[in-house]
């Protein structure tokens, strides 16, 4: 059984504080994985523009970061849940919704 995780959308959550890379950040996703095309919600650390693969992800304490992957969970989840079931098929894969989830929190 293959484990290929193929995101449909996806944001970026800046990391912060000194536990990880400058310029590194989580890519929290919406997407399938294995033969059966599963849905799952994956964070992923990205470094220098590379998923760090098989990577535990640690969370800076101090800067809250796991409350940030929480809130972006629930808000992919929302938008996954809103698409009608008929346009589920039809998603493209692997897209940035980042400014669509920025200008909801700048909205609420």
């Amino acid at each position: 059984m293959a484990r290929v995780f193929k995101p449909i959308f996806f944001v970026k959550i800046p990391t912060s504080g000194n536990y990880h890379p400058k310029g590194s950040f989580f890519k929290a996703s919406i997407g399938t994985e294995t033969d059966e095309e599963v849905l799952v919600f994956k964070v992923q650390l990205v470094v220098d523009e590379k998923i760090r693969p098989r990577l535990t992800l640690s969370y800076d304490y101090k800067s809250r970061q796991f409350e940030k992957i929480i809130d972006a969970y629930g808000y992919l989840s929302e938008t996954y849940d809103n698409i009608p079931d008929s346009v589920k098929p039809h998603l493209g894969n692997d897209q940035d919704i980042t400014k669509d989830y920025e200008n909801s929190k700048n909205h609420e």
